[in-house]
C-alpha cells in the first residue's frame, strides 16, 4: 500500500518539476540544501511510520484516508488559541522545560536577569 502511493506521489513530484521553470539565484547551493533537508525530513518521517507499529495504529484513520491531518490539526490548535490561558499554561510548560534541561551556566544568567528584574520593581510604590 505505501509504496503504491509513494510511487504516486513520486509520478505526481516528477510531472510537477518537469513542466516547472524553476530559476535559482545566488549559486550559493543553499536552495538545493534545504531541497535536500526536506526530502529527508519525508523520508524520516515515511521510516517511523512504516516502522512503527505503534504510529500505525494511532494515525490509522489518517493512513486510510478517512480523516485529514491537516485539518485535524487545524482543530487543535484552533482550539489551543481561543484562550489565552490554555497558551500561557504550554509556554510556561516549554520554559520549564527548557530550564530543566539548562546547563549551569544558563541557570545562573536566569538568575542574574530574575535578580535585576525583583530589583526594579521593588522601587515602584
Amino acid at each position: 500500500m505505501y509504496k503504491r502511493q509513494a510511487e504516486k506521489q513520486a509520478g505526481v513530484l516528477a510531472t510537477a518539476l518537469s513542466e516547472a521553470n524553476i530559476n535559482i539565484m545566488g549559486g550559493d547551493g543553499e536552495f538545493l540544501n534545504q531541497f535536500m533537508k526536506s526530502i529527508t525530513v519525508g523520508k524520516s518521517i515515511d521510516g517511523l511510520v512504516n516502522e512503527s507499529e505503534t504510529v500505525q495504529k494511532l494515525f490509522k484513520d489518517h493512513l486510510a484516508g478517512d480523516r485529514n491531518i491537516m485539518d485535524d490539526l487545524g482543530g487543535v490548535l484552533a482550539g489551543a488559541s481561543q484562550t489565552s490561558e490554555t497558551m500561557k499554561n504550554f509556554n510556561m510548560a516549554k520554559l520549564l522545560s527548557t530550564l530543566n534541561n539548562a546547563d549551569e551556566t544558563q541557570k545562573g544568567a536566569l538568575a542574574s536577569l530574575l535578580n535585576l528584574g525583583n530589583q526594579g520593581t521593588s522601587n515602584v510604590k
